[in-house]
C-alpha cells in the first residue's frame, strides 16, 4: 500500500494508491500535519512488529540449529487482523493499545524521558 503525496498553493493532500481514498479529514494539510501523518503511520508499522514479536516469540527462528514453529492460540498477524473486525473501536488504537502492554509488561523504553531535577532541600543557616 502505497501513497500518493500532491501539493498545490493550498497545501498538501495524501491519497492511499490501494483504495484511492484520501487518508485525511481536512482538505488540506500543511507540511507539519503531512510529516504527522507519516510519522504515525510508521509508528503503527512497529506496533504490529511488536505485536508479532511477544505473540510469535522464536516462531520462524533457529535455536541452537533447530527451526521453532509454535503455533500458538492467537498469532500476532492473526490479533492485528482480528482488530479491524471485532468492532471495539478504532483497529490502530488497539494494535496500540496492545503494543503499548507489551513494552510496558517488557520494560521496554523507547524514548529517553528527561531526567526530572532534583529538589535541593533547604538548609536551615546556623548563626
Amino acid at each position: 500500500m502505497g501513497l500518493q503525496i500532491t501539493h498545490t498553493k493550498k497545501g498538501y493532500r495524501i491519497k492511499d494508491s490501494t483504495s484511492d481514498q484520501y487518508i485525511h479529514d481536512k482538505k488540506y494539510l500543511n507540511e507539519n500535519e503531512v510529516k504527522v501523518v507519516l510519522i504515525k503511520r510508521r509508528l503503527i508499522n512497529f506496533f504490529e512488529e511488536v505485536i508479532k514479536i511477544d505473540l510469535d516469540f522464536l516462531s520462524g527462528y533457529t535455536v541452537n540449529g533447530k527451526f521453532h514453529k509454535h503455533p500458538r492460540e492467537v498469532s500476532g498477524l492473526q490479533f492485528i487482523l482480528n482488530c479491524f473486525d471485532n468492532g471495539e473501536g478504532p483497529w490502530y488504537e488497539q494494535i496500540e493499545a496492545k503494543a503499548q502492554e507489551i513494552l510496558k509488561r517488557l520494560d521496554v523504553q523507547i524514548l529517553n524521558e528527561p531526567k526530572k531535577k532534583a529538589k535541593k532541600k533547604a538548609v536551615k543557616k546556623i548563626k
